[in-house]
């Protein structure tokens, strides 16, 4: 099935991740910096297409530049805004690494590209006033969600339905997400806390007749999350 586009920030995204450079002069957090509002960093492991990568997300009310550091203090992303955009500043971006399939890259070499650790977002806004923050991020990973709905379902009491995950060993599930698409355009998309395991769709969102292509995500408690691809054809 093809991959979906997924929707992302609407203000900036970018499409891949600079790789680990050398290691970067030592950076400090200042001590009267603010806060970002947000930092993440998390894998997502597509277990159906056998495909991963890494997502950086970072936001606040104002930047200009923006560096995130590895817990070894090597530099793996610098972002600055250039001309009227650096003068006004971002907010929210959200990056995404390329996904290449596990028989390229093993999640082990992955792992040693991405080290487990706290990650440090250093920062500054328009104004000159220093940002900060720091995400931890970890190599756990959730198998993906085993689907057992029908492959046709009445569009008038659609149930997707999904065995719930426990493995690994140890992996703890926060939540899951539904999203739906048709013709690459997102018709429905939905968290649940992690001891749901179906999401009725409202008729409204749904046409007779049409095939959907769908993904259940599996969301760890650290944030990592493993998706599984399906379809289902409405009656």
């Amino acid at each position: 099935m093809k991959r979906f586009t997924r929707r992302r920030s609407p203000v900036l995204v970018a499409a891949m991740i600079v790789p680990a450079l050398a290691a970067a002069a030592p950076h400090k957090k200042p001590a009267t910096a603010t806060p970002f509002e947000a930092v993440k960093m998390i894998i997502e492991f597509n277990s159906t297409a056998q495909d991963a990568g890494v997502q950086v997300s970072f936001d606040a009310e104002a930047w200009k530049s923006v560096t995130v550091l590895d817990p070894d203090g090597h530099k793996i992303f610098q972002v600055d805004g250039k001309g009227s955009l650096r003068k006004l500043g971002g907010s929210e971006l959200f990056l995404e690494s390329d996904e290449p399939a596990l028989q390229d890259v093993p999640l082990d070499d992955l792992f040693a590209q991405f080290p487990e650790g706290e990650y440090q977002f250093i920062g500054t806004s328009p104004d000159g006033e220093s940002l900060a923050g720091s995400a931890q991020f970890t190599h756990k990973i959730p198998d993906g969600p085993s689907i057992v709905s029908p492959a046709t379902l009445d569009p008038d009491n659609a149930v997707i339905r999904w065995a719930p995950v426990t493995t690994p060993a140890g992996i703890q599930i926060a939540g899951y997400e539904v999203v739906i698409e048709k013709d690459d355009f997102h018709v429905f998309d939905v968290k649940v806390p992690g001891s749901i395991t179906s999401v009725t769709v409202p008729p409204q969102f749904l046409e007779p007749a049409t095939q959907y292509g769908f993904e259940v995500l599996a969301i760890e408690n650290g944030g990592n999350q493993t998706i599984t691809e399906s379809s289902f054809t409405t009656e």
